[in-house]
């Protein structure tokens, strides 16, 4: 029997609207036809007043508008994203695989905790997880072509995301 990995506080949830699919969908097909830098650190600066100035990320136009795009679409369930324990274990298999359900909360998980961790956002965008997970949100029954590709993206870079 398969381990459901689903948040238990995880509410059911209403299907995504038509408009919501396809955003996802535009922004998945976006996503994986970026190529470079997702942004970068600015900060770290002695200001006019002496004080060092706050470190921040600086996301290039199409990463911003994905995450604009999440924190306002009402695609991101709310629940308490702390106290599951499954999300490491997602974020680091296929999460094209997900179930729509599952994939929303993950996105949830991993942009929610942007606030509480510095560099995971470069990191979820530099993975691939942003888009793999929007493709998993823009594949509907009505449109199977925007099937999200089941092959992780590997950059070389380490699949850890801190403090998930």
């Amino acid at each position: 029997m398969a381990r459901d990995l689903r948040p238990k506080d995880l509410r059911s949830l209403d299907p995504l609207t038509t408009d919501q699919v396809t955003q996802a969908a535009r922004l998945h097909a976006c996503l994986q036809a970026h190529h470079g830098e997702w942004g970068h650190w600015e900060g770290g600066k002695v200001g006019a007043d002496g004080a060092q100035t706050p470190y921040r990320v600086i996301l290039t136009p199409i990463a911003q508008e994905t995450y604009d795009w999440l924190l306002t679409s009402g695609v991101m369930p709310d629940f308490n994203w702390l106290a599951w324990p499954a999300k490491r274990e997602l974020v680091q298999g296929n999460v094209s695989a997900l179930e729509p359900d599952v994939a929303r909360a993950l996105l949830t998980a991993l942009i929610v905790q942007e606030h509480s961790s510095d560099g995971s956002l470069l990191g979820i965008f530099r993975h691939g997880i942003i888009t793999n997970l929007l493709g998993v949100l823009g594949t509907s029954p009505h449109h199977p072509e925007l099937e999200a590709s089941p092959n992780p993206v590997d950059d070389g870079h380490p699949l850890v995301l801190e403090p998930i």
